[in-house]
């Protein structure tokens, strides 16, 4: 009798044991959420409050002039084609444009030149091209006279909506997740900046009346490259070691699941370090710094 008893709690024990597997298998995981960009066709949204600066030092001087802007977007999302592609257009409504000397405060030396920029700035269209999610091609017109220059600008539109765009992890996360991403960002012809970024998902929070997915991110490492066309036509890096470490990183993204959008993305960065250019015995010493931020308009 007790053989029997033994026998049946054990097939008893081994039901429980794998019907609980089975619901562990079937069930979701509690807290996972999937962060995933929508293009909503015929939709129209207003970003404001956009701001980006540039500072660049070299070997301790400042070489590059620091440009602010501040400017009032407007998104337009199309109808997707037969080929599975929607056009996204971006008009600047509003644009402020300051101007700053290395290591100097802000003049109305450059008012003019900050005043064109912005006129031209006004009369950009950014079109880019999606298809499944990810960036096929961007476009600004009207172009820029020279074409050399025309195809830099593109390309560096282009890396900017990818970095904008595609840093959403492909599987879904829990709170305290982390995964990396690459991204590129031009500096002028021929210079790049490859970044990668590490983002954390750090949960749900309540903000402009509704619950958003809070991000936080930061950049781990970023190389220096320039690369100028040679004899052949193919490009050159003319970097023979690039050593640069961010110093400073901090970035949030709020992001709304519901739309598919990012509500708010602002990032501040400073990376800093040795460059070797090919031909030279010394290395050069950079400090890049960035801040951008982007809003909704209320």
């Amino acid at each position: 009798m007790n053989r029997e008893r033994d026998a049946r709690t054990t097939k008893l024990r081994q039901s429980v044991m794998a019907l609980g597997v089975t619901a562990a298998l079937c069930a979701p995981v509690l807290g996972q959420v999937t962060l995933e960009h929508k293009l909503t066709e015929g939709s129209r949204t207003v970003l404001s409050s956009t701001s980006i600066s540039l500072k660049v030092t070299k070997d301790g001087e400042s070489t590059a002039m620091a440009v602010s802007q501040k400017a009032t977007v407007t998104v337009s999302i199309g109808k997707r084609d037969a080929e599975g592609q929607v056009r996204v257009e971006e008009r600047i409504n509003a644009l402020r444009v300051s101007l700053k000397e290395p290591d100097s405060a802000e003049s109305t030396e450059h008012e003019g030149l900050a005043r064109e920029m912005a006129k031209k700035g006004l009369q950009m269209v950014t079109t880019t091209i999606f298809r499944n999610n990810a960036v096929v091609s961007v476009e600004i017109t009207p172009p820029d006279s020279e074409a050399i220059m025309q195809q830099e600008i593109n390309e560096a539109a282009k890396e900017a909506a990818k970095k904008e765009f595609e840093w959403v992890p492909s599987k879904p996360v829990n709170r305290g997740d982390v995964w990396m991403h690459e991204s590129k960002t031009r500096l002028w012809p021929g210079q790049v900046l490859t970044i990668v970024t590490r983002y954390v998902y750090e949960g749900e929070i309540e903000k402009h009346g509704r619950r958003l997915d809070r991000l936080s991110s930061s950049v781990v490492s970023a190389v220096y490259s320039l690369e100028v066309p040679g004899e052949t036509g193919k490009p050159t890096n003319f970097v023979a070691s690039s050593e640069l470490k961010p110093s400073e990183s901090t970035g949030e993204i709020l992001f709304d699941r519901t739309q598919g959008i990012a509500i708010e993305m602002s990032s501040s960065m400073c990376i800093a370090g040795n460059v070797l250019f090919r031909g030279h015995e010394t290395p050069t010493a950079f400090e890049f710094k960035f801040e951008s931020a982007r809003t909704p308009k209320p």
